[in-house]
């Protein structure tokens, strides 16, 4: 996984800072090229979306949320 580091939380290691720096190039040549990409284990959004419409079909309080009113009575 790809992370952005805080240059400031780094004190008195100049090794590390010449990692970062390569590391950092490295980021910016794989953004140009495009090859910073989804997770082939994760789920296609298209499924993504199709469960959430599966969801808010099953349960309207999803669709319109400013709506729902919860019930102020208590069950026996």
């Amino acid at each position: 996984k790809l992370e952005d580091v805080d240059q400031g939380q780094i004190v008195d290691n100049k090794r590390l800072g010449a990692v970062l720096k390569f590391a950092q190039a490295k980021q910016q040549q794989y953004d140009q090229q495009q090859k910073r990409s989804r997770s082939k284990s994760a789920p296609k959004r298209t499924a993504q979306q199709r469960a959430i419409r599966q969801l808010e079909e099953m349960n309207p309080v999803l669709v319109h949320p400013e709506q729902f009113r919860p019930s102020t009575r208590k069950k026996p």
